[in-house]
Parts: structure tokens; C-alpha cells; sequence
């Protein structure tokens, strides 16, 4: 379908913040379109859109890529103990996730990193580092939502969610706060578990190669707050 990876699709009664190569060059746009490197548009094909239900989708590995929604069913199983003191939520897991078998398992996703640099230790790398890193320093994750339809990697395009049950984990370890990482995680979690668990979370921003407009510092001393619970007596 795509000859050149650099391109972006989009439909006209949608929005999505895409680019060539995820350099976060081009701007959001609403017009049913092409765009290639450097956000230019590609003329000729504005009324495509809409028929042919081309969507851009940031996909999880930095490609563009048409996809139509399916359903997804979560299927890793929360990383916790009775000592975890802070619980992390995603979304759902992307399709490179879904692929390498765990939590956020892109290669550029920034999330176990900035987790080790906070708690001051090395990056885990296997999927079982990850595991003793996190019940080592007291962290839960999971991710709100237990199922929904989605394209791609493509939160916005989120419908029919439905909410894992966060009791699972509040029930059966000492948590201490909850953070979302993202918007969209943020929405779900007030909207779907919020009012079950009373537990206000605290959003933090998307550690996606889609969120490359923040820089690691910045991303760093938004999520250094949570070094704060864990040390708390």
C-alpha cells in the first residue's frame, strides 16, 4: 500500500500528529491528504480519504501504515506484589508490544529507561529484567484498558474499550499513587476506573517515540516525582 514509509494518510473527519519518520515535522492537519517528508502535501489526493478509508497510523514502529480498526484483547498479565507502592498504566499495548511480548517494547519507547534513571539503576533489557526491576523498586504496571477496537498503535482512534479491573492490583498491594502515562491513558482511567477504585491518577507524558517533541530531560523530571512515593516511609 505505502512505496515510501516517510508517507502519512489522513481522513478528513479525523486528526493525528504524524511525520516523516516521526521527526514530528509536519503539523496536524484535517483535510483528507497525503503528507510526505518534511509535511509537505502531497497533491492529488485530497478526496481520497474518505472512500478508500486510508488512515496514518504512527503503528508502533515508526512506520506509516493503512490499517483498518481491529479488536485487541490484552494479553500480558500485571507486573506486581504486595509491595509495589506505585502503579503505572498505559492504554493498551502497541502492536511492537504485541510483538516483543511485553510492556513497552518498542526500541525507542523511553519508559523503562527513565524509570531505571529515576530509581538510579541500569536500563533492563529482557523481558524478565524488566519484571525484577520493576518489583524490585516497588512498581506495578498494567494498562487501563482489558480490550477495545483500535488501528494501530493510534490511541485517538480508540472505541469500545473496556476497563481491566484495577482491584486486581489495589486489593492485594500497598499502592501509593497511580500515574497514567499519557493523555489518553489519563481519559480512560477517569472515565472507566476512576469511579470504582477513588484513586485520582496522575498523568505523566507518553514515553512513544510519538511524544518526540519532548526531550528526555524534560520527560525525565516530569517522571523523577515518583522517586518521591517510593522512598516515602
Amino acid at each position: 500500500m505505502l512505496e515510501d514509509t516517510n508517507y502519512r494518510y489522513i481522513l478528513a473527519q479525523d486528526k493525528y500528529e504524524l511525520s516523516g519518520s516521526c521527526r514530528c515535522q509536519a503539523k496536524v492537519r484535517r483535510r483528507c491528504g497525503r503528507i510526505g517528508k518534511g509535511g509537505n502535501r502531497v497533491i492529488g489526493e485530497e478526496n481520497k480519504g474518505r472512500e478508500r478509508i486510508l488512515e496514518g497510523i504512527l503503528d508502533g514502529n515508526g512506520e506509516g501504515a493503512a490499517r483498518r480498526a481491529e479488536r485487541v484483547v490484552h494479553e500480558f498479565a500485571p507486573v506486581f506484589d504486595a509491595s509495589s507502592r506505585v502503579l503505572m498504566l498505559g492504554t493498551m499495548p502497541s502492536p511492537k508490544s504485541r510483538e516483543t511480548g511485553f510492556y513497552y517494547g518498542h526500541p525507542r519507547n523511553r519508559f523503562w529507561k527513565v524509570l531505571a534513571d529515576v530509581c538510579g539503576e541500569e536500563t533492563p533489557v529482557s523481558r524478565e529484567d524488566k519484571i525484577a526491576f520493576a518489583l524490585r523498586n516497588h512498581i506495578a504496571v498494567w494498562d487501563v484498558l482489558a480490550g477495545c477496537d483500535i488501528r494501530g498503535a493510534d490511541d485517538s482512534s480508540i472505541r469500545n474499550p473496556v476497563p481491566n479491573d484495577m482491584n486486581r492490583i489495589l486489593k492485594a498491594a500497598d499502592i501509593r499513587a497511580v500515574y497514567t502515562t499519557g493523555t489518553k491513558a489519563a481519559e480512560l482511567y477517569k472515565r472507566y476506573c476512576y469511579p470504582k477504585t477513588g484513586i485520582e491518577a496522575v498523568r505523566l507524558p507518553s514515553t512513544s517515540p510519538a511524544n518526540c517533541r519532548m526531550s528526555y530531560e524534560e520527560l525525565y523530571q516530569a517522571y523523577a516525582q515518583i522517586r518521591r512515593v517510593l522512598t516515602r516511609p
